[in-house]
């Protein structure tokens, strides 16, 4: 769910909105390290898996895996992006300056689903699904 400007601005205790433009930016950014933090972990748990490989199969599967993993994040990226605009209507000719507001808060909004999506654990019957 995306915060409301003004939901977002009580959290920023800012009415200006410049303050709240820095505030939802350093919102954001926290979630960004921190899905960077997540995602640099899971890529390192699998190179592990990687380089502990009893079999040339297995050792494939978490290569796999990683090409995988690194697809999928950036395709969410973009994904990410084109949610925002299309959510917030940025990219339209005389967008005003609360809508660049608006945007500036969107991405750390789908940033913190994604990293639920990324940390979530796994049913012990998904295939080729790994816990990190």
């Amino acid at each position: 769910m995306i915060l409301s400007f003004y939901a977002f601005a009580v959290d920023c205790n800012s009415p200006m909105s410049d303050d709240i433009a820095e505030c939802s930016y350093s919102v954001f950014k926290k979630s960004d390290d921190e899905l960077n933090k997540i995602y640099q972990s899971i890529i390192q748990n699998l190179k592990n898996k990687v380089a502990n490989s009893k079999s040339k199969d297995e050792k494939e599967l978490y290569e796999e895996m990683i090409i995988d993993l690194r697809n999928s994040q950036r395709d969410w990226v973009k994904y990410r992006d084109s949610e925002c605009n299309r959510k917030t209507g940025v990219s339209l000719p005389n967008s005003g300056r609360d809508i660049h507001l608006t945007y500036i808060y969107c991405p750390a909004n789908l940033t913190e689903e994604r990293i639920k999506a990324l940390t979530v654990k796994c049913d012990e019957h998904e295939i080729g699904c790994i816990d990190y």
